[in-house]
């Protein structure tokens, strides 16, 4: 079972549609202290990754906290050749997920997805890595975690609560085929995101 620790809630104020949510959560006993986070990188910029939403390059998004809190007229900062959005929070403090290295990454081994396929929010869903495909900029995770219309956007985390990729897409056609972008990548588009070393 997963116990909600925290819910973000995107959605384009501008146009009324329905938005894309990323439910960032704790997996309790097999993901211990796995905290939700809006991507809030040690000492670096608090934003929000996610795939590319409506309203491409304008401001009007709105952030929504569990606790009710709302951030309002957000922009969107997205990735040049990659279906990619960032969103820069002004709060301090936001509880989060810690990055990982995906390099490390071991075929066979346990990870999970989080988001709100077809509108059902908090769901985790879990499966393996499968393999690396590609390479440098081009590089994708691939996992049988089921990636489904909602999941995009969301964390591929570790059993230690690490995230380690960006969910973005499944081979149409064929069952337990899905592909994430790396952490490293998303370093590479957003340079502001990078840890301090």
């Amino acid at each position: 079972r997963a116990n909600i620790a925290q819910q973000l809630q995107l959605r384009n104020a501008l146009q009324g549609q329905p938005g894309t949510n990323l439910q960032l959560l704790e997996i309790d006993e097999r993901i211990q202290a796995m905290r939700a986070e809006l991507a809030d990188l040690p000492g670096r910029v608090r934003g929000a990754i996610s795939d590319k939403v409506e309203g491409s390059g304008r401001s009007g998004f709105t952030v929504i906290l569990v606790d009710g809190t709302e951030y309002r007229s957000l922009h969107a900062h997205y990735a040049e050749g990659r279906d990619l959005a960032m969103f820069q929070l002004p709060a301090d403090h936001c509880p989060h997920l810690e990055p990982g290295d995906s390099s490390g990454l071991a075929q066979g081994e346990r990870l999970y997805t989080i988001g709100n396929p077809s509108g059902l929010a908090y769901s985790v869903t879990s499966g393996i890595f499968s393999g690396d495909r590609g390479a440098g900029q081009q590089r994708m995770l691939q996992t049988d975690a089921p990636i489904n219309p909602g999941n995009s956007g969301g964390p591929l985390v570790r059993e230690n609560g690490q995230v380690i990729g960006i969910n973005t897409l499944v081979l149409r056609g064929a069952q337990g085929i899905g592909f994430a972008i790396p952490i490293e990548a998303i370093y590479q588009d957003f340079l502001e995101l990078r840890p301090a070393r």
